[in-house]
């Protein structure tokens, strides 16, 4: 598996990775050749935005660190809401423009004058 983020390939590590707005996870997978992944984009509005990355190489479960290693204090009476958008596509990190795809998805991509939400 190839871990992708925004400034390019990741190493999965023990430590908590700071990789930014998004993660992609490429390979192929099972017998199924050619390569295929999926991105996980975050929302800005997300508490701690952009959080850290879990990451290891070997069978495991991949994740954003929240509320990591600190006590977070929730509200009975306010919701804590968590954004993430998973995208699966063909083919790598290198073969999908993410960036244009995270900026959608954030509110902050212009097409023509107007902001796409």
């Amino acid at each position: 598996m190839i871990f992708t983020a925004i400034n390019g390939p990741v190493t999965p590590r023990t430590l908590q990775a700071d990789a930014g707005l998004w993660m992609d996870f490429s390979a192929s997978y099972g017998s199924y050749e050619k390569e295929s992944g999926l991105m996980l984009l975050c929302h800005p509005d997300n508490p701690d935005y952009p959080e850290p990355w879990i990451l290891r190489q070997e069978s495991s479960m991949q994740n954003i660190v929240f509320p990591g290693k600190e006590k977070v204090e929730l509200s009975l009476d306010i919701p804590t809401v968590l954004r993430y958008r998973p995208v699966i596509h063909h083919g790598n990190a290198d073969s999908v423009n993410i960036p244009k795809w995270q900026a959608e998805y954030a509110g902050t991509y212009v097409e023509k004058d107007c902001v796409i939400k």
